[in-house]
């Protein structure tokens, strides 16, 4: 009932044209079952070794997913994913009050985890989940940003030039706070078109021109490759990270 004979998925991470590396990083994992987990993780910018703590968060999720054969429902394969981010955002928040090199590293997160007729959708930060709808050419969101320009009803009514200074402040990161309250979207899709990204995506290249990309049929390959570089076209002003998935 579950098998399903077209999946097409891809990853990857740039460090972009302006910024001198990647604190970036992406990784999708398929396990004994054929459940699908996907990972796009953004280092904080400016903290200490922010490459650091996004790499953490890939290793740790790719090492225990790869590890669990099989979810006996939903229900536990949402908790275990729950459980799962706040052991590495304990991890990482140890690791930076342990050391001076690793101080303030932090990470957004977003994670999916495709598991038969259902897609686990948990965040942190703001890195993005978005489900294509090729009938309608819509994009709909299924995270939620953590950050002060989406949560400041203050912000609203200002003005572009004052909602700028705020957009890049965080209020949910792994490893900069003991306790994390991270943001999680369980929908159905039996045939759908996933894509997760980092903001070097989204804060680059228009919503129009994401939908234009997905609208083309091609390779999950060939579509990753094509979001990057048209990022990188735009300016490139951040690393830029998406991970994608097909099914039909």
């Amino acid at each position: 009932m579950f098998k399903y004979s077209n999946v097409d998925y891809a990853c990857l991470s740039e460090k972009g044209n302006v910024k001198l590396s990647n604190e970036d990083a992406a990784c999708i994992i398929r396990n004994k079952s054929g459940d699908i987990l996907m990972v796009v993780a953004d280092g904080i910018g400016g903290q200490n070794r922010s490459d650091y703590a996004s790499k953490m968060v890939i290793d740790y999720f790719s090492s225990v997913f790869q590890k669990k054969n099989s979810f006996f429902n939903n229900f536990f394969a949402k908790r275990w994913l729950t459980s799962q981010i706040k052991k590495v955002n304990k991890i990482i928040f140890q690791l930076s009050k342990k050391s001076k090199i690793y101080y303030g590293m932090g990470t957004t997160v977003v994670v999916a985890l495709i598991r038969k007729n259902k897609i686990i959708i948990i965040n942190v930060g703001d890195s993005r989940a978005y489900l294509f709808d090729s009938h309608t050419n819509t994009l709909c969101l299924l995270s939620k940003d953590h950050d002060f320009l989406s949560a400041s009803n203050v912000l609203k009514n200002k003005s572009d030039s004052e909602k700028e200074k705020y957009k890049n402040v965080i209020l949910n990161a792994i490893g900069v706070y003991s306790y994390i309250d991270p943001y999680c979207n369980v929908i159905k899709a039996d045939k759908f078109q996933l894509l997760l990204c980092s903001d070097g995506l989204t804060k680059t290249i228009e919503e129009s021109e994401i939908i234009n990309i997905l609208s083309k049929k091609s390779s999950a390959a060939f579509i990753t490759r094509d979001l990057i570089n048209s990022a990188n076209k735009n300016g490139g002003i951040d690393n830029i990270s998406v991970a994608y998935c097909f099914r039909g």
